[in-house]
């Protein structure tokens, strides 16, 4: 899944221009680190604080992205994943091992972001917070496979019922988008859709095909060479 390559700026000696100031508070996205290991937590606040991007918040409750940090995904590790979900917060990992299995722990408890320890330079780390944000799904490629082999294919019956034999043309094209990682509202632009028919295409598509959530939709879409 493609995630927006952002970096941060250059700092610089001299006071900043109104054209060089970073952005103001509110439009940064706010994130706050979970973990139930102390230095863990300490490592990841300290790291995403040099972000001029993001601003850092010390409770979960209200925050746009939890980046939980953790050694693998066991049985704490989801109940920080289901907490900050409960908390209307979209989640992302910072794992040291990432397996298949924990994978799809993960993303059956609500994590849509996920970065192996060993890749969370700053800079990528900060893009795939952002792409969370927004909606997004950041997974590292060689795992997507691990979503893809849980859609079963479509009955001959299925087959038989859309234009280009599984999907409608629109619901192929929101899925192309979404692939590439557009949001909801940029594909509604590009497609003239409301952001509310965006939202029902992927709802259908994932009820209909008995998948997960949009990742889902797009990898199994993917398989079948739809988009």
């Amino acid at each position: 899944m493609a995630i927006v390559n952002l970096t941060e700026s250059t700092p610089r000696e001299r006071s900043p221009s109104a054209t060089e100031a970073e952005p103001a508070r509110s439009d940064r996205v706010t994130v706050a680190v979970a973990s139930h290991d102390p230095l863990l937590h300490a490592g990841l606040s300290s790291q995403l604080a040099h972000s001029s991007l993001l601003h850092i918040v010390t409770q979960p409750a209200g925050a746009d992205v939890v980046a939980v940090a953790c050694d693998s995904v066991d049985t704490k590790t989801r109940g920080l994943i289901e907490v900050s979900r409960a908390q209307r917060s979209r989640v992302l990992i910072v794992v040291a091992t990432l397996s298949e299995r924990d994978l799809l722990v993960a993303v059956a408890a609500g994590a849509i972001g996920f970065v192996r320890r060993r890749d969370a330079l700053t800079d990528h780390l900060c893009a795939a917070i952002i792409s969370v944000a927004r909606g997004s799904t950041s997974l590292p490629t060689d795992l997507l496979e691990a979503l893809l082999p849980r859609a079963a294919p479509p009955s001959p019956g299925q087959r038989n019922a859309y234009p280009n034999g599984i999907l409608t043309d629109r619901e192929a094209d929101v899925l192309r988008l979404a692939g590439h990682g557009n949001e909801t509202a940029e594909i509604a632009r590009i497609l003239c859709y409301s952001e509310r028919t965006v939202k029902s295409i992927i709802h259908d598509v994932t009820r209909r095909f008995e998948l997960k959530n949009r990742t889902h939709a797009v990898a199994w879409a993917i398989r079948h060479g739809l988009v």
